[in-house]
């Protein structure tokens, strides 16, 4: 489910910024953007909770390495992504 999510942030993310720079309003992609980053994170938690509850130690041991470097760069990065078109926005009011 996290994968889904993961893409969809990131397709929103790149129609935020296609809109932006065709001169469109970007505000509902960039919207979404952010809400599919948020519940990326949420699923991935989800998951890892479940693991827990089922002590399935080996699929943490094997995951929670690798998304606690790149969930907070997934994060860092959709947030640069919808800023560009939001700070940019604002410069020229």
């Amino acid at each position: 489910m996290w994968i889904v999510l993961g893409l969809a942030a990131v397709i929103f993310a790149g129609l935020n910024i296609a809109r932006w720079s065709n001169g469109m309003n970007p505000e509902p992609f960039r919207f979404l953007s952010l809400a599919f980053t948020a519940a990326t994170i949420a699923a991935e938690y989800l998951q890892a909770a479940q693991w827990v509850k089922a002590e399935d130690w080996a699929a943490l041991g094997d995951v929670i390495p690798t998304f606690s470097v790149v969930l907070p760069l997934m994060v860092i990065g959709s947030i640069i992504l919808n800023g560009i078109t939001l700070k940019s926005r604002k410069e020229h009011q």
